[in-house]
């Protein structure tokens, strides 16, 4: 089947969302529960986890407000600014060398008006994967102003 710009749906509505993401859920689980059969019959398993009671049970409600974002208006602003001046004092005192000041405010920058998650650019305990190391000084690259 063929997908063109009409036939892709508008953006649903809290109610029709939910039946999407249920209907998701229920998708995932008989492909799950279907794999899991096979291992019962191949021998790898003694019995399908997804056949219990408890794993058929009604998913929980998600009734979180997505709209809210993580800093209200009021106190990205107000971060900023807090880091806007810190920036400029310290820029004013120390001239080229007031790096920290300085790379604080873009940190926060790129945090309040990038939309980037925490995800992607903390650091994850633990995770010695290539790319899980969080922005750091020694991962930019200078000259092209990025993060390989």
């Amino acid at each position: 089947m063929l997908i063109s710009v009409a036939t892709i749906p508008p953006p649903a509505s809290s109610l029709s969302s939910m039946l999407f993401v249920d209907r998701t859920a229920q998708m995932y689980y008989n492909v799950i529960s279907g794999f899991l059969g096979f291992c019962v019959r191949d021998g790898v398993l003694s019995r399908n986890p997804a056949t219990t009671d408890r794993a058929r049970e009604p998913l929980p409600r998600d009734d979180q407000d997505r709209t809210q974002q993580f800093w209200t208006p009021d106190v990205r602003r107000q971060l900023v600014e807090y880091t806007n001046e810190r920036a400029c004092e310290a820029i004013e005192e120390d001239g080229l060398d007031a790096t920290q000041a300085v790379q604080e405010r873009a940190f926060v920058h790129v945090l309040a008006y990038t939309g980037v998650r925490g995800a992607e650019v903390f650091r994850v305990s633990g995770d010695d994967r290539e790319g899980r190391q969080g922005l750091t000084r020694s991962r930019a690259d200078r000259e092209s102003w990025t993060f390989p």
